[in-house]
């Protein structure tokens, strides 16, 4: 049995399209923090260009998904898959912080132009625990 240069061609593109399925969309908590080390207060986050709310004052060193006290010590919201933009903001609106965070359904991934970020996720949860140009804020 011969098989044709068309037979071949259609073989790829079936191939090539069920390889390429659609990932699927999660929805996390995300955990902002940042600890009392770096002033001026207050801290503000936007992420993709939408304000989200202050960084609590206070914050232990290091948080862990579940814990009992984390929605107090950090800014918690819902965040959607996909490439989020987070700047922070001190109160003087002066940039004290930029990165951007890709968050997929098997895993996470993020880089700083200014300042750091560890970004951590178990299960729903993201911790985003943030640094400064200046030095750490946690």
């Amino acid at each position: 049995m011969k098989i044709s240069k068309n037979q071949i061609l259609i073989l790829i593109t079936v191939l090539f399209i069920v390889s390429c399925r659609k990932e699927k969309e999660i929805t996390v908590t995300a955990h902002i923090y940042g600890g009392d080390a770096f002033n001026p207060r207050p801290l503000s986050v936007f992420i993709n260009g939408e304000y989200k709310g202050v960084l609590p004052d206070y914050t232990q060193s290091s948080l862990t998904c579940g814990q009992q006290g984390i929605d107090t010590s950090s800014l918690t919201f819902l965040l959607k898959s996909g490439e989020h933009n987070f700047v922070v903001k001190n109160r003087n609106g002066e940039e004290v912080h930029k990165s951007i965070c890709k968050l997929r359904e098997n895993g996470i991934s993020g880089s700083c132009s200014q300042g750091g970020q560890e970004v951590t996720k178990s299960g729903d949860c993201l911790l985003l625990k943030l640094e400064t140009d200046t030095g750490s804020i946690n």
